[in-house]
């Protein structure tokens, strides 16, 4: 069962709003989707036509309200996504063999080319990587199609501007779309809300196993997503699994701060079963 918190503007998000019950006394930990979240990257999507009209290059904000019109009844009624890794839609979030880190690129033409660029989840993810201890915790988990070691370099980018004080591991950063990527020994698969939600549990898995090695300290687990879809396969997914019990000492709450979403932005907390 779900306890519905507040409906909140994102930019004004004290960090005391974000904690869940007792998260004052709780080590925090979190996870965040990128693009529109994190950061509102320049990186294009691409939209191809079946009868000849130029390639269409939509933001991400643009992509979001697009991409269930393709191929039906009115101006995307040609238009379909072509899914080649080098030459498809998506193809500025692919990693290529021997290509330039396109993470890298884009995020640093994001940073020098606007001030528009923090999303609402920015702050978050500059306070939990503000100490060190923090930033061994906090995870990435976004759709792009790159490596670790890609988006490492993109966050090192970020620490070298002083935008950042540490960076993650490269064991928190999940591309999830990545072909070949696995977590805990399995292969993801899926659409992206299966594969962020499989993400999701095996971090969710850790905090508990820390929680248990350190004599009960509880843990609190925060995400943010803009995309409406991932959110909701979130927050249903996790509460099918926080209703039998899985995970009783970690305080989950889930942030959805998408901007054009079907509903205003919301931050809810998991309720876990009474004892």
């Amino acid at each position: 069962m779900l306890r519905h918190l507040v409906v909140l503007a994102l930019l004004a998000l004290p960090p005391a709003v974000h904690a869940a019950p007792r998260a004052s006394r709780a080590v925090r930990s979190q996870s965040f989707d990128w693009d529109d979240n994190a950061v509102s990257m320049t990186t294009k999507v691409y939209v191809k036509s079946r009868i000849g009209e130029p390639e269409l290059a939509l933001s991400m904000r643009q992509w979001h309200g697009v991409q269930k019109l393709l191929g039906k009844p009115g101006p995307y009624e040609h238009r379909y996504l072509d899914r080649d890794p080098k030459t498809g839609g998506f193809r500025d979030m692919v990693d290529v063999a021997g290509g330039p880190n396109l993470f890298l690129r884009d995020l640093r033409r994001t940073i020098e080319g606007s001030e528009a660029w923090r999303g609402p989840a920015w702050k978050l993810l500059v306070d939990q990587l503000s100490t060190p201890a923090g930033a061994r915790r906090p995870s990435i988990i976004t759709a792009r199609e790159h490596t670790p070691e890609t988006m490492h370099a993109g966050l090192k980018f970020l620490r070298s501007r002083g935008l950042i004080k540490f960076v993650p591991p490269k064991a928190n950063l999940y591309g999830v779309n990545l072909l070949g990527i696995t977590v805990d020994g399995e292969p993801l698969v899926g659409e992206t809300p299966a594969r962020k939600l499989r993400v999701q549990k095996s971090v969710l898995d850790g905090l508990q196993k820390s929680a248990q090695r350190n004599f009960g300290q509880r843990q609190m687990w925060h995400f943010s997503d803009d995309d409406f879809a991932n959110y909701t396969a979130t927050k249903e997914g996790l509460a099918d699994e926080v209703s039998t019990g899985r995970w009783p000492n970690v305080d989950i709450v889930l942030h959805f701060t998408g901007l054009r979403g079907p509903r205003p932005p919301e931050v809810v907390a998991l309720d876990r079963p009474a004892l």
